[in-house]
């Protein structure tokens, strides 16, 4: 029997999304009967809470929704798990901006390995990436000594400027 399910499942896997996968498994353990749970879980590797859940959801009807996930689930955002970082990295950038203060882009020369570097060793726990989207958000953008000195930055390819002719934020500086 296990075999089967093995065999089954093999086949579906690669086409199921989370719940597709969870209400096969819950019906595959329903048309098994007792001690399906067991088994279905034994041949597939899902828990047997997550094919009790596909149970509950087959029995309750809940019908087919572009969501896979409930709302709310997930990971929860930044500024949740961790308040006051955004304040934070505004603190270690402020100091070095350059830029028009009427503008709303803004310039620094630190780069996002070394702004992570000064938030990890103040005691925040965050990624360079997590620093590139905050800073993102607040539109400041990194911009490399020779432009700070007045050079004017060159860009390599069409692709890699934006609308306005202005390096994307973050990229590397083109080679002279």
């Amino acid at each position: 029997m296990e075999a089967m399910v093995v065999a089954k499942y093999v086949v579906m896997a690669p086409v199921l999304d989370e719940r597709g996968r969870r209400r096969w498994a819950a019906a595959e353990s329903v048309a098994i009967g007792y001690g399906g749970d067991a088994l279905v879980s034994a041949a597939t590797g899902l828990a047997r809470q997550t094919i009790a859940n596909g149970r509950r959801e087959l029995a309750d009807g809940e019908g087919a929704t572009a969501r896979i996930r409930r709302v709310g689930a997930g990971r929860p955002g930044i500024d949740a798990t961790q308040p006051g970082l955004a304040a934070a990295l505004e603190a270690l950038v402020e100091p070095l901006t350059r830029g028009d203060p009427m503008s709303p882009l803004r310039w620094t020369c630190k780069s996002r390995a070394r702004l992570t570097a000064a938030l990890v060793a103040d005691g925040w726990r965050v990624s360079s990436t997590t620093v590139g989207r905050l800073l993102h958000t607040a539109t400041v953008c990194r911009r490399y000594k020779s432009a700070a000195r007045g050079r004017p930055m060159r860009i390599a390819t069409r692709s890699s400027s934006t609308s306005t002719g202005r390096r994307p934020c973050f990229s590397r500086p083109a080679s002279r």
